[in-house]
């Protein structure tokens, strides 16, 4: 049913050769653009990750003390342009035997993970948490399965301790935290989560302005996620860039090479306008062929860099990161990265498939 795309095809697999030869400058071009775009990829989404496992809450009210209504301040920070949830979590001052970092006293958050994790960008921190352990970082020097004992105002517990990498802070659950503080109401502080990637640093100044609170200190962790993206970004530009300069020379080499085949295939071309094929078939059979060569170097070369680039990243981050990096495929990169080839490849038919629609049968058949 489709007779040109099917001789197109045919025309390939019967000159393995020219079509490798044809294929294997876009093949370069096109892996080496997608390894670059899917280290990249891969190295935003490993290192977001980390960021979010660093610092999982995009934004935190502090200072809200016992009197304050603190659903009411929530109500307030949710109803902000990007906010898209918020969680009360209780804060009590302990002291800790033994001491953290010469630190005699510290602040714990009591989460409530069910609670929590709507706002949290990741739980990471948090694993191990349960009515025996106290989640601590490693900035306070105790070393995993440490006993400490946490005295609050109403009582103590003898806890061990779980180190997090990074996370909230010094964390209890909710039912450690009503012991040591004698079921009393403690201070607050409000996790916010924003809207989108918790990049946007316009959204901590929309939460200062509802809660209309100038002595709580409101903070972020969306200036770092940001910068780091805005680099990415200026990144994949350079690359984009760079890529579209290789095709136009890629695009050359193609131009040429049809060139080549139509001067080969002149008496083919004859004997096609001999049998009834028209100029437009003629014309349309080339820019097939094209397209479709520029496709198998695409697709090919698509998956060869995509692997390249995942190979890269994880040969940079080294085994012991493993399982903090998210292999990330550039699906939208890939595609455009596909339809520029497509685009090259008809781009260099053009003209060579004009020639060869431009044959006159007797003139072609006549020639040894």
């Amino acid at each position: 049913r489709r007779p040109v795309l099917h001789l197109a095809a045919r025309n390939l697999a019967r000159n393995p050769g020219r079509a490798a030869a044809t294929t294997a400058s876009l093949l370069v071009t096109v892996t080496v653009g997608a390894t670059l775009l899917s280290g990249i990829a891969t190295t935003n989404a490993s290192v977001n990750a980390i960021l979010g496992a660093s610092a999982p809450v995009d934004i935190r009210v502090d200072g809200i003390a016992a009197a304050d209504d603190a659903a009411a301040l929530a109500a307030r920070a949710e109803a902000a342009e990007g906010v898209e949830r918020t969680a009360v979590v209780p804060v009590l001052d302990v002291g800790i035997t033994p001491s953290a970092d010469e630190v005699d006293e510290i602040s714990v958050s009591a989460v409530d993970l069910a609670a929590a994790a709507p706002v949290l960008r990741s739980d990471k921190g948090l694993e191990g948490l349960d009515d025996d352990t106290l989640v601590l970082s490693r900035e306070y020097r105790l070393e995993e399965g440490t006993a400490v004992t946490l005295t609050g105002t109403g009582g103590s517990r003898e806890l061990t301790v779980h180190l997090a990498e990074s996370g909230v802070g010094p964390v209890v659950t909710p039912a450690v935290a009503a012991e040591l503080s004698g079921g009393e109401v403690t201070d607050v502080s409000v996790w916010v989560r924003t809207v989108g990637d918790g990049t946007d640093t316009s959204v901590v100044d929309a939460v200062r302005d509802a809660l209309q609170r100038p002595d709580l200190v409101v903070s972020t962790s969306a200036t770092e996620r940001a910068s780091f993206n805005n680099q990415v970004s200026r990144i994949v530009t350079i690359i984009v860039a760079v890529l579209a300069f290789t095709l136009l020379i890629t695009l050359s080499g193609l131009a040429n090479t049809t060139d080549v085949s139509v001067l080969e295939r002149f008496r083919e071309i004859g004997v096609l306008r001999a049998t009834g094929v028209q100029r437009g078939q003629v014309r349309r059979l080339f820019i097939t062929e094209a397209v479709l060569t520029s496709l198998l170097g695409g697709v090919l070369g698509a998956i060869m860099g995509t692997v390249f680039g995942m190979a890269a990243v994880v040969a940079v981050f080294g085994l012991d990161a493993a399982d903090s990096l998210v292999l990330q495929v550039p699906w939208v990169g890939l595609a455009g990265i596909l339809l520029a080839a497509a685009a090259i490849g008809v781009l260099a038919a053009l003209r060579p498939a004009g020639r060869a629609a431009a044959v006159a049968p007797v003139s072609a058949l006549a020639q040894e």
